[in-house]
């Protein structure tokens, strides 16, 4: 078709002048081609939706008749829909596939930011209770500590108790052993008295056995 047209326009363009002429057109031309090939063609472009332009629509019925090509031009039309309409799906297709991949993508960067922060949530609440498990260390060993010293310390009061009562009981022997002091100091007191008693009865004794004499 396009040979055709080319032909044409050289036709023209070879001598302008002939316009002028009742008989420029030539009535008939013959163009020669590939029967096969030309089919070939034809349904290519019938294929590719080409076909059916509304040109030279009698040279196209014409060209299907010899060539022995069957086309329907409304089913082809819905094809054509058919196809558009595929094309549309494809396209929004692509276009969901795309808000899908952002989605996705925000998705993943949410659950990534979702991550770190409950990475950074569980390591502060480590932190804290490395802390607490510090303090509870410390306050252990400062219980223990006072264990200790309350041990110590009650120790400490039952041996001053016993320190007490030694005190008490030394002072009480003290006084005790001040007291036999005492009691010898008397008895030794006595035992003299006793003996010079004894002297002055028997000097006694003697004067009267003198006087008896």
């Amino acid at each position: 078709m396009n040979l055709l047209i080319g032909l044409l326009n050289n036709a023209i363009e070879e001598d302008n002048n002939r316009r002028r002429w009742q008989t420029w057109f030539p009535e008939v031309i013959h163009y020669y081609a590939d029967a096969d090939k030309t089919r070939v063609e034809i349904e290519r472009l019938i294929e590719e939706g080409e076909w059916d332009n509304k040109e030279f629509i009698k040279i196209q019925e014409k060209l299907l008749e010899e060539l022995q090509i069957k086309h329907n031009p409304i089913d082809n039309k819905i094809v054509l829909e058919k196809l558009s309409a595929l094309e549309k799906l494809e396209t929004s297709y692509h276009e969901k596939l795309e808000k899908l991949d952002k989605l996705e993508t925000i998705e993943k960067s949410w659950k990534l930011d979702k991550l770190e922060t409950l990475e950074k949530f569980y390591y502060e609440k480590l932190e804290k209770l490395e802390k607490l498990e510090t303090l509870e260390k410390t306050y252990y060993e400062k219980l223990e500590k006072l264990e200790k010293l309350e041990t110590l310390e009650k120790s400490y009061c039952e041996k001053s108790e016993k320190s007490d009562k030694l005190e008490i009981l030394e002072k009480s022997h003290c006084e005790i052993l001040e007291k036999l002091n005492k009691l010898e100091t008397l008895e030794k007191s006595y035992c003299e008295k006793l003996d010079k008693l004894e002297k002055l009865n028997k000097i006694e004794k003697l004067l009267e056995e003198m006087h008896s004499k």
